[in-house]
């Protein structure tokens, strides 16, 4: 068995069990339709403005009036943004946890595995626990740079070599904190408790050679995966809509975007069929993520030690 097949897992799933999609979508789908009724109503023209506010139009808000006029609306669009995250992330943790209870082999798939228990809850604490290591790295390194950069801001040149040092330090910790950590969610599933130190002990270079897995590369290749699920649904999806021509990615994008201006223009054809596409692409794309995270914990933990 090769070091990356573990990235295949979520298509396993599919395969082995293709009712799982339909009872997965349908459960995005509310998420969706929550997540856009949230947005119209509580500020849909804001978000139409922000939608349609282009590159060039930034670039020409050329002093501080035009800037704070321009991006005024983001000031009443942030709690309804706030909202959809909150509700989005808890309807990903429910589809993560039946993503794992599908990888982890249990036997009562009933409702495509969708529970709602404690579960689901240390799912959603697990994913936040990591995006908040993320972020204190990020401040972290911030701070540092800032510091160094506060130093050697009377030389223009060396500020310029800090920023590129600064972005790569940034990319390279950013990433290898995520792989380090990214086993908790079946972690905490398959042991009922959140263990970070257990999460990283398990990606430690001598539990993934005994495991015979290359978590990067994995991760390389699922995450590939991922996106061409993503852009050849979103083709396929932006072809429904009448009088569209896709001929590039902007125009795909453009055909799909949803019209939040008002709640009664959430029936509007485009906005229904992005409601469709993210329906089938989140359940997709998180099969396959955590899919793979699931499947190369399986490999690690049945060698892993913790000296």
């Amino acid at each position: 068995m090769l070091m990356t097949d573990f990235a295949y897992e979520g298509f396993r799933l599919i395969r082995q069990r293709p009712i799982l999609i339909l009872y997965w979508g349908l459960f995005y789908l509310v998420c969706v339709a929550l997540s856009l009724y949230v947005i119209a109503y509580m500020a849909g023209p804001e978000a139409m403005h922000m939608m349609t506010l282009k590159s060039e139009d930034i670039m020409k808000m050329d002093t501080q009036e035009h800037i704070s006029q321009g991006l005024a609306p983001f000031s009443r669009l942030w709690p309804a943004l706030f909202v959809a995250i909150v509700i989005n992330s808890v309807f990903n943790a429910i589809l993560g946890a039946a993503i794992l209870r599908a990888s982890l082999n249990e036997s009562d798939d009933e409702f495509g595995y969708l529970r709602l228990g404690m579960d689901e809850w240390r799912q959603w604490l697990a994913g936040m626990g990591l995006y908040l290591c993320l972020f204190a790295a990020m401040v972290v390194i911030g701070f540092v740079f800032g510091i160094i950069g506060g130093v050697l801001s009377f030389i223009p040149a060396l500020v310029a070599v800090l920023s590129f040092v600064a972005f790569i330090t940034f990319f390279i910790v950013l990433l290898g904190l995520f792989m380090r950590l990214s086993l908790i969610w079946p972690q905490s599933f398959a042991d009922k408790r959140i263990d970070f130190a257990k999460a990283w002990k398990l990606t430690s270079p001598n539990n993934l050679n005994r495991g015979a897995v290359n978590l990067f590369w994995g991760y390389v290749l699922a995450y590939f995966l991922s996106c061409l699920v993503l852009i050849l649904v979103q083709v396929v999806f932006s072809t429904l809509i009448p009088h569209t021509q896709v001929k590039s990615t902007n125009d795909m994008f453009a055909a799909l975007q949803p019209d939040l201006s008002s709640t009664y223009s959430l029936i509007q054809i485009n906005t229904l069929i992005y409601a469709l596409s993210s329906a089938v692409i989140n359940p997709l794309v998180t099969a396959i993520r955590l899919g793979a995270t699931a499947a190369a914990y399986k490999q690690i933990s049945a060698t892993a030690q913790f000296d």
